[in-house]
Formats: structure tokens, C-alpha cells, sequence
């Protein structure tokens, strides 16, 4: 459940929506929202965006990860879905070792309010990427390409009204016989993608939150820890049919540690040492320590 319970945040609602008279459409790219974990299902972190160079692909952003590969690749045509950015996973560089056919598994949860539509992904990976819908254990996408993206049209039926997970399993291939080091340098490996997803609402629902505001479905507000607690907690907006209503609350709140209350006021942490004044007409040094029942 805790695991579950962390990709689910690390992850959840980060797409743009736009609105019509006829459906709401979700458009979705790879990028570093992603949720990433190994073959044992044990969550990695987020995904990290990856050129081969500075100067490939094209679209290289600042801050990627360079691999230092030197041959020219990843040259699939993104324009058609903009914003994708080349990701893998977390903490590799282009020293790290072993490449070869090293798997994991992209993950993002997207809503759809109203009733489904179909959609839409594209996807070009080095080497080989398959795409999921909810779980299915049959993809609704293969890819094995780097230089052109495949795309396909997902029937509605793959979709369900309310809570979807999109998931994307990649696999880097063997080394090259010039690849004696078996480092991302010579053996490089990424995946892009882009989606559109839709539902037959003219409109989604809101949220109000604490103070008023409104938030739509996918927005996070921050709420305060309970009475004695410290921490950060928030809830998502999501959505049952037309209607918006809170999630459940993420993040770590506990219990607050005990404090003790010297002479002057002044708060101690357990631990602390507060000095003393010896009663009249004593002299010497006193003190005493905040134990940890406060």
C-alpha cells in the first residue's frame, strides 16, 4: 500500500486540459512528472529528461542529462505532439553501467469526469517501449523505433469514467559490439511519448477549497496537519460524473515532538539544557535538561 500510495502522488494529475463545446481533452507528453520503477515494481523516483548530446535531439532542454553518446539518433519527428521531451529513469548518466536491456516501467494517473472518448499516443523509443491502458495486460502500442513516432487510436472501451493509469514499459537492447564498457555512453536509451484523451463533458467540475479558492480536477490544494502534528499535507480535486469532490490526503504529518517551557518561557527541544540561578545566598553552576515526556 505504501508504495502504491507513492507513485500515486509522485505522479498524479500533471497534464494540460483544454475545454470545447463538445468534449474535454487531455493532452499528455513524457516528461518528468513520470512516475519510474524497476522490474521488481519498487519506485525509483521521477523521471529525468535525456539527449544523447547537447545538440541531440533537437530538442534537447536545459538541465537534461547528457549521455556524451556521439553518433547521430533520435531523430523522430515531435511536433506533432509538443512538449515531449526524450526521459528515462532517475540517476543515470552516460558513465552508468549496466545498459543493456535494463527495463522500467513509466506511470502517470489521468481523470477522465465524463464518459470516455476515444484517444490518441504516440511514442518512439530506444529500443523497445509497449504501452498500457488500466491494466490491461495486452499493449495498445508497441514501439522500436527512435527515429519516427508510431502512433495509434485507442477505442473508448480502454478508458474508464473516473481514475486511468497510462503506463509505458521500456527496454534498452543489447550492447553494441563497440560498446565494450557497457555504459549509457555507447549504449544510450530513451523514450518519448505524446497523448490526447478525451470525455464527453462540455465542462468539468470544481473544487472549493479551505479559503474559497476554486481548483479544477488534477489541482492540489495544501492543507494544514491535524492539531499537534507537523508535516505537509494536500488533497487533489478529482472528479464522480459531474461532480468534484476532495481526494484522500497526501503526505507526512506526525505527531509534533514534546517541548519543555523554561523560567523566562523560552521553549526547549528535548535534549536542551536550560541554565539556572542558584537560590540567594548559593553559588555554582546549575541546570536541567527537557526530558522527552516534555
Amino acid at each position: 500500500m505504501m508504495m502504491k500510495a507513492i507513485l500515486l502522488v509522485a505522479s498524479l494529475f500533471t497534464f494540460a486540459v483544454s475545454i470545447d463545446a463538445e468534449a474535454v481533452t487531455i493532452n499528455m507528453v513524457s516528461d518528468t512528472t513520470w512516475a519510474v520503477s524497476d522490474t521488481n515494481g519498487t519506485y525509483l523516483g521521477n523521471a529525468q529528461n535525456v539527449c544523447l548530446n547537447a545538440t541531440a535531439p533537437s530538442n534537447c532542454p536545459a538541465g537534461a542529462t547528457l549521455y556524451g553518446y556521439t553518433l547521430p539518433g533520435w531523430i523522430a519527428n515531435l511536433s506533432s505532439i509538443p512538449g515531449a521531451t526524450w526521459i528515462w529513469a532517475p540517476n543515470i548518466t552516460g558513465a552508468t553501467s549496466p545498459t543493456a536491456n535494463a527495463e522500467f516501467t513509466f506511470q502517470k494517473e489521468f481523470y477522465l469526469c465524463g464518459a470516455p472518448r476515444d484517444g490518441t499516443i504516440s511514442v518512439a523509443a530506444d529500443n523497445f517501449a509497449q504501452v498500457f491502458i488500466n491494466g490491461a495486460s495486452t499493449p495498445v502500442l508497441t514501439s522500436a523505433s527512435h527515429s519516427a513516432l508510431s502512433l495509434v487510436n485507442i477505442p473508448a472501451s480502454n478508458f474508464v469514467q473516473g481514475l486511468n493509469i497510462i503506463q509505458v514499459k521500456v527496454k534498452n537492447g543489447p550492447n553494441p559490439s563497440d560498446c565494450g564498457s557497457g555504459q549509457y555512453r555507447c549504449n544510450p536509451a530513451g523514450v518519448v511519448l505524446g497523448a490526447s484523451f478525451a470525455d464527453a463533458l462540455n465542462a468539468w467540475p470544481t473544487c472549493t477549497g479551505n479559503n474559497g479558492r476554486t481548483f479544477t480536477v488534477g489541482q492540489f490544494e495544501t492543507v494544514p496537519c491535524p492539531p499537534g502534528q507537523n508535516g505537509s499535507a494536500s488533497r487533489p480535486c478529482i472528479c464522480i460524473g459531474s461532480s468534484g469532490i476532495w481526494g484522500p490526503k497526501y503526505g507526512i504529518c506526525v505527531e509534533a515532538p514534546p517541548t519543555c517551557t523554561g523560567n523566562n518561557g523560552s521553549i526547549f527541544s528535548v535534549g536542551d539544557t536550560e541554565m539556572l540561578s542558584c537560590p540567594p545566598g548559593l553559588t555554582g553552576p546549575v541546570s536541567r535538561t527537557c526530558q522527552g515526556d516534555g
